[in-house]
């Protein structure tokens, strides 16, 4: 039975146990190397040992067992009543907990309306953060102003001093702090060095073609971090699948720097004359007398972002809306895992893998998300409602999910490879055009829910058992 909601009195109540088993103590000769608002133990950190909190540079807290598990409790109450998924954010509760006890100890605020104040002001202080990551694999080619909200929590630019600029205004707007290059990675360094030194770079500024994301979440710290990754893979598998659609061509998917990629040179892509490399192994055989290459080519992704937003409007917007909160996000969450799982079966070249990534993309899209019986005769009725007649097989779809089982649950197939790319192909194309079809029924009927998509779907499927259907 989940806990009732907080009040203010009961904050209060847990805040004096915390306050109550708390000693504050000027920090001695050797205590700065504790850091600054950081917890640490003097010892292993069993649970009968004092926990530090160091209040700022002028204090240090130290807490006891009661207090130590009273804030853990406050912090994970806290959790629950702002509806905050991760786990990582009841450690950064007890963070604000731990310094609104400080500020009490200190004598910089009154205990009086702590409780009160730490429910309204918590969820603000702790649960919003912008992160952005450089990718390589598109171009905004054509674009008069390549600066671009993909939705309001979503902003997309080249990189260069007009995209940091822009990418700070996005997070000042967001959580009220700007973001700024600095020397902590690697990418940002070489911009940074070519800004004091340009001379010093003959080919110019570096990082040129590479374009730069940036997404707010509402938590903070790494769990943010993940998440933010996660809407840009599924933002770059949007638009890879767009451009592959009309691609005689298929290329290697857009890509994170510091990701997998067949760049020769993943530093700074683009940069060389030869921008891809194919992946290479040499044979030798009882058939021949020579040792012969087997490459498995590639195309460089080279994608042009307004093509791709002219293409296909709503597309991008509702996977962007899988990180806002608003009352489409169900939606956008699905066609981001789908677009998502798409980028990573585009980077593999085995074909179980690819088919188990298809698949798990397909279902993404028409599962219902809980354990029921029937999912399989779900998982197919929805599919043929997502695609053309012309194209509708439900006896291709049953054995494309078996197949999918099969690898799923024994880790390999004993199908042969020829068989396993031409299923994996055939899962290809089926992923690709019902993300497209999913975005297209969305739009069209004016779905704001994950709810009345899916009853459209089942009552749009074909009689499976009428052949003629």
């Amino acid at each position: 039975m989940p806990p009732k909601d907080l009040s203010p009195k009961t904050v209060d109540t847990l805040l004096r146990r915390v306050l109550k088993g708390t000693k504050k103590t000027v920090p001695g000769r050797d205590d700065w190397l504790l850091g600054v608002d950081t917890f640490s133990y003097l010892g292993e950190g069993g649970p009968d040992e004092d926990l530090i909190y160091s209040y700022g540079r002028s204090h240090l807290l130290t807490m006891n067992r009661s207090a130590r598990e009273h804030m853990e409790l406050l912090a994970r109450r806290l959790q629950e009543h702002l509806a905050l998924p991760e786990a990582a954010d009841a450690t950064l509760i007890q963070h604000e907990i731990a310094s609104a006890i400080g500020g009490v100890l200190t004598g910089a605020r009154e205990f009086a309306g702590l409780g009160r104040d730490l429910l309204g002001n918590i969820g603000e202080l702790m649960a919003r953060s912008v992160t952005a990551f450089p990718v390589a694999g598109l171009n905004f080619e054509g674009m008069e102003n390549p600066l671009i909200r993909l939705s309001g929590r979503v902003l997309l630019a080249p990189m260069g001093d007009s995209g940091e600029a822009a990418v700070s205004e996005f997070a000042v707007a967001a959580v009220g702090q700007s973001l700024h290059f600095t020397h902590d990675a690697w990418w940002t360094e070489e911009i940074l060095a070519f800004r004091s030194d340009p001379e010093a770079f003959d080919d110019g500024a570096p990082l040129s073609k590479v374009a730069i994301f940036a997404v707010t979440i509402d938590a903070v710290d790494y769990s943010a971090a993940l998440r933010s990754k996660e809407q840009v893979e599924a933002l770059l598998g949007a638009f890879w699948l767009i451009d592959q659609r009309e691609n005689n061509w298929p290329s290697s998917p857009p890509w994170i720097l510091g990701g997998p990629s067949r760049s020769d040179a993943p530093r700074d892509p683009g940069s060389d004359f030869d921008e891809g490399l194919p992946m290479v192994g040499l044979q030798a055989s009882s058939r021949r007398h020579s040792t012969d290459a087997i490459s498995f080519e590639s195309q460089h992704p080279d994608i042009n972002v307004a093509r791709a937003l002219d293409k296909r409007p709503g597309l991008i917007e509702l996977v962007a809306e899988a990180e806002t909160g608003s009352p489409a996000q169900g939606l956008g969450r699905r066609l981001a895992a789908a677009c998502r799982f798409a980028w990573i079966a585009g980077q593999d070249t085995s074909y179980d893998v690819k088919l188990l990534h298809l698949v798990v993309g397909l279902e993404s899209l028409v599962s219902d998300h809980v354990a029921a019986g029937g999912v399989t005769g779900r998982f197919i009725s929805r599919l043929l409602s997502l695609q053309q007649p012309s194209h509708r097989d439900s006896a291709k779809l049953r054995a494309l999910y078996d197949l999918r089982s099969e690898v799923g649950h024994q880790g390999f197939s004993d199908n042969s490879r020829s068989r396993l790319a031409k299923v994996s192909a055939y899962a290809s194309d089926l992923l690709d055009e019902c993300v497209f079809s999913f975005a297209d029924t969305v739009k069209r009927h004016g779905f704001r829910s994950e709810e009345e998509l899916l009853a459209f779907l089942d009552q749009a499927s074909p009689d499976v058992s009428d052949p003629f259907d």
